[in-house]
């Protein structure tokens, strides 16, 4: 009966959290009751005469969308190719630009200068995105354009199969961690300053030049975090190699915090003339803590990772 999980997975990703429970319930007794010999052949034709899981889930729905159902596949593709194409476009752009613009300069440097890039160009492509869904309202209100999908068969085998615990993506998930990640990546190299001690109208900053030294590897560290973000919410789910990266970013992530503890990245004249000689150290102990926490979460998910492979590989022989 994996035919049928798989579908009213699909169905309940349109449902409303509060009556998802409920309606799967439903839809499952309403399918097995039409059930007689239990094959495959039959589940399916079942299904098929159902239709698509998004079709069935808006009957449920009380609200009325915008946008007509016919026009959602339409937008849901103009959508994905702006996310898809519009950073590259932007970050072509921005290097040519640092490219005329500078004469002397080395990688490091256009590194540094596309990664300030980063939380402009998510803002001018979720600006695009939202200027394309607002053109696509109004072509609904004031040209009502027809168009008929019945011609399109719904087959169940061409739905994506339930990701798997360790593959599972979610797309709040993912749009707030890119929006953390932009906004950490868009202080520590932008408004570092706000990191600092304030008094009496002036402020003493709080690091100093080792976590200078450091910042290269945390840069690169949280935007691959926001590459492989981008790529977990386009897709709704990890995949074998996202993951893969996501598991060596990890461990990157835990060797950027030991960096962090074995060096002074704090202003000595700072915690000296405020007697905050414990603090560092609390920072340290935690920092190493974290480390190590991380390590041994990402040896576990490895071992999982693993065992997924070893379980698919014996149901496929």
């Amino acid at each position: 009966m994996n035919l049928v999980d798989n579908y009213l997975y699909h169905v309940g990703k349109f449902l409303p959290l509060t009556q998802r429970e409920e309606i799967l319930k439903e839809l499952k007794s309403h399918i097995y009751d039409q059930v007689e010999s239990e094959s495959d052949d039959e589940i399916k034709a079942i299904l098929k005469e159902m239709g698509h899981p998004k079709d069935v889930a808006s009957e449920y729905r009380n609200n009325r969308s915008m946008l007509p159902k016919e026009l959602e596949p339409i937008i849901s593709l103009v959508i994905k190719i702006i996310l898809i194409v519009m950073p590259i476009i932007l970050l072509f752009v921005n290097l040519i630009e640092f490219l005329v613009n500078n004469s002397n300069f080395n990688t490091l440097d256009i590194l540094r200068y596309l990664i300030y890039q980063v939380p402009e160009i998510i803002s001018s492509v979720l600006m695009i995105v939202g200027l394309i869904f607002i053109v696509f309202v109004l072509i609904e209100k004031y040209f009502q354009p027809e168009i008929d999908t019945s011609s399109i068969p719904f087959d169940p085998d061409n739905l994506p199969t339930i990701p798997t615990k360790i593959y599972h993506a979610s797309r709040l998930g993912s749009l707030i961690e890119l929006i953390v990640d932009s906004t950490i990546l868009y202080i520590l190299n932008v408004q570092i300053g706000l990191i600092a001690i304030y008094f009496e109208g002036t402020s003493i900053p709080l690091l100093n030049e080792n976590f200078n030294a450091i910042l290269p590897l945390i840069n690169i560290s949280i935007s691959i975090s926001i590459i492989l973000n981008i790529f977990h919410f386009y897709k709704n789910r990890k995949t074998l190699i996202s993951k893969s990266v996501e598991l060596i970013q990890h461990i990157f992530i835990a060797i950027i915090l030991f960096f962090m503890a074995t060096n002074n990245i704090f202003n000595l004249t700072l915690i000296s003339g405020y007697n905050l000689e414990v603090v560092p150290q609390i920072i340290k102990i935690s920092l190493i803590f974290a480390g190590v926490a991380i390590i041994i979460a990402t040896v576990i998910e490895v071992i999982q990772l693993l065992l997924s492979l070893k379980d698919r590989h014996l149901k496929s022989d």
